[in-house]
């Protein structure tokens, strides 16, 4: 299970990154896309918050994704990455291979 930290989502002990805790030792591309959404949002040094208001999307929601929680909708993927101001190449080219080369 992951949690909040200044820097980063951490992972508990004992847990791999890309883990599915609910389905252990099944990689997640779930997680993988919260990561790469939480690293550039963090770059940009924007919140949860204003990431949801440009996005369009509820802040439950987007918190859920950032939880690895949601399949999320190629219309909704689409509105997160102009809100963080890629284009989707570039956003799934450098944060999303990048988090899964990582794992």
């Amino acid at each position: 299970m992951r949690f909040w930290t200044p820097d980063r989502w951490t992972l508990k002990p004992g847990v791999q990154p890309g883990e599915n805790v609910y389905n252990p030792g099944m990689n997640n591309s779930k997680l993988t896309f919260a990561d790469a959404i939480i690293k550039r949002r963090t770059e940009l040094g924007m919140s949860q918050e204003k990431l949801a208001e440009l996005s369009s999307l509820n802040p439950a929601f987007l918190a859920e994704i950032e939880r690895g929680l949601r399949n999320v909708s190629l219309e909704n993927i689409l509105k997160l990455v102009r809100a963080l101001d890629l284009p989707i190449g570039e956003f799934f080219s450098h944060y999303f291979i990048e988090e899964q080369a990582n794992k």
